[in-house]
């Protein structure tokens, strides 16, 4: 086998430059990924007792619900007792999963083992701060935490903050939204906004749509961020970061409450986008109350019943126009591959013998081999006739003529082997290459990291 070392001319490295794009529709209690639908696996049982197996594909809510993407694509559809499970050890780095405890954690000794259960998941969450100023929802109850049904409320992913944790949850952002000012007034934490209204931001109700970075990479691309919002499966606003500040600005439909004004920002860095629209898109026409009403949902303020950017994202409270609303996102990331690329040169006069039994011309009689050809081997000895003839690929565009033998070969697969000659990697052909003696061929081949 030959060995070749990549030259310095052989390796270059570089960076692939990539935008990702997600569509997230949230309607009824469910969210949908890019309108993908997932489907049990075969390994789903009949019943909850059954303990052959259980569904671990990406259709099952217990597992991966809809709206959520397979952060390793571990156990998709495998039985029950081959799943493969993660697995942290306590050290004094004092890392865990986050359903660890923090009481069990600190009980456990050191060089305790915690276990967690794939498939891990990431997708879409929505937290809502209410307004510090006398601008709040009377009944917590109204926006339940997540996955839970309280009073009418059946949600996923979005939840209402404790008010004992508004405060230091947007506090925490306040250098985050100052650093962005730069880009727009309406990032700045406190602003009077020229004598207008202004707004302080740990005292405005808000939501905040938190975005993993499995999503979009390393940040998401300026100018891509798009909501929209209906009702009944009519438009009642779009916003749009059309300027590429990131402001989230209603651009539709014509005529709409609030057209032109911004709702929001975007943390393109972070993943979060920030709404705190507070005007009614559908200029009163929604008559019934957004959030429900009655001892359920009893709302302090006007403006907090209508329909509003602030609550965008909203499942399911019945009894109301939430039951019908219905939302989508849309959004691009930047996200960075690097890449190496490597030239693998096969020169003139060489790489033109091979070891496959193939290259070599042997006589057949009855099924075995003529005296004096191919091997002779014994207890000691193995001897290959020096005489044997290599087969003859190569041939003639006349008739009734045989061209002059080349030595020719048909690469197929490209080794890389580290510095200890371990294989490390193989790259395969799709079509074999033909390799002549006179010929020169450079392979390129690319790796992403």
């Amino acid at each position: 086998m030959s060995y070749y070392r990549f030259g310095k001319d052989d390796l270059f490295y570089s960076r692939l430059k990539t935008f990702p794009k997600n569509e997230f529709w949230i309607t009824g209690s469910n969210i949908f990924l890019n309108n993908e639908q997932r489907f049990k696996g075969s390994l789903y049982p009949n019943g909850a007792t059954d303990a052959g197996g259980i569904v671990l594909h990406l259709g099952n809510s217990a597992d991966l619900s809809s709206g959520s993407i397979s952060l390793y694509e571990m156990n998709v559809d495998r039985p029950f007792v081959s799943t493969v499970t993660a697995s942290v050890i306590k050290t004094g780095e004092l890392e865990s999963f986050k359903s660890v405890t923090s009481s069990s954690f600190s009980e456990s000794d050191y060089g305790t083992i915690f276990s967690t259960q794939y498939p891990l998941s990431a997708s879409i969450s929505i937290d809502f701060v209410s307004a510090s100023n006398g601008f709040a929802i009377a009944d917590i109850n109204a926006i339940s935490p997540t996955g839970s049904t309280v009073s009418g409320y059946q949600t996923r992913g979005y939840k209402q903050l404790a008010a004992s944790s508004t405060t230091r949850h947007v506090e925490a952002l306040r250098n985050t939204f100052n650093n962005y000012a730069t880009l727009s007034q309406h990032y700045q934490f406190s602003s009077s906004k020229g004598g207008d209204t202004g707004w302080e931001k740990d005292k405005q109700a808000m939501s905040f749509i938190n975005i993993p970075s499995i999503f979009y990479g390393s940040s998401i691309n300026k100018g891509s961020v798009r909501l929209r919002f209906y009702i009944t499966g009519t438009l009642l606003g779009e916003l749009k970061d059309e300027k590429q500040n990131g402001e989230l600005v209603q651009v539709g439909p014509y005529g709409s409450g609030g057209s032109g004004s911004t709702a929001g920002v975007v943390l393109y860095n972070e993943g979060i986008i920030t709404l705190t629209g507070s005007w009614d898109p559908s200029n009163g026409s929604i008559t019934a109350s957004f959030l429900g009403g009655g001892a359920n949902g009893v709302i302090t303020s006007d403006d907090m019943i209508a329909p509003a950017w602030k609550y965008f994202g909203l499942l399911g409270a019945t009894g109301s126009s939430v039951s019908t609303a219905s939302y989508h996102m849309e959004f691009e990331g930047i996200n960075y591959v690097p890449t190496m690329t490597m030239h693998a040169l096969a020169p003139r006069g060489e790489l033109n013998h091979s070891n496959n039994p193939t290259f070599a011309k042997y006589n057949f009689t009855s099924g075995s081999f003529n005296s004096g050809s191919g091997v002779t081997t014994g207890s000691a000895v193995f001897n290959q006739n020096p005489n044997l003839e290599s087969v003859a690929v190569n041939s003639s565009s006349f008739s009734s003529y045989s061209s002059s033998y080349e030595s020719t070969t048909y690469i197929s697969k490209i080794g890389i082997y580290d510095d200890f000659d371990n294989l490390i990697g193989v790259a395969k052909l799709a079509t074999p290459i033909r390799k002549r003696e006179k010929d020169d061929l450079t392979f390129r081949l690319k790796l992403d990291i």
